[in-house]
């Protein structure tokens, strides 16, 4: 199984809009700034049929390297969580 990449995906973009592979890429980046700027300030961001990427705040503790068995203190930090939406998760099933 292989995976789309960014110029596949660009070129399946252009297709589907009737536009050139320039302006479709220009939208792919854009939407990949504006979600990651969403995501640094802490707005979920929805992508309509897709699903929703949140930032969620992990606590800190502690976890064990597993060669040595030393344990090391893991700051809180934050991390991005997507949920995957219905139609996605439907289509995928069907």
């Amino acid at each position: 199984m292989s995976m789309l990449k960014k110029a596949d995906y660009v070129a399946a973009l252009a297709e589907k809009i009737g536009s050139t592979k320039a302006d479709a890429a220009a939208i792919v980046d854009a939407i990949a700034e504006i979600t990651v700027e969403a995501a640094k300030s802490g707005e979920p961001v929805l992508v309509p049929g897709i699903g929703k990427l949140t930032v969620i705040d992990k606590p800190a503790g502690t976890a064990r390297n597993p060669r040595t068995g030393e344990t090391m203190d893991v700051p809180a930090r934050k991390a991005p969580k997507v949920s995957i939406g219905k139609a996605l998760k439907d289509a995928v099933s069907a």
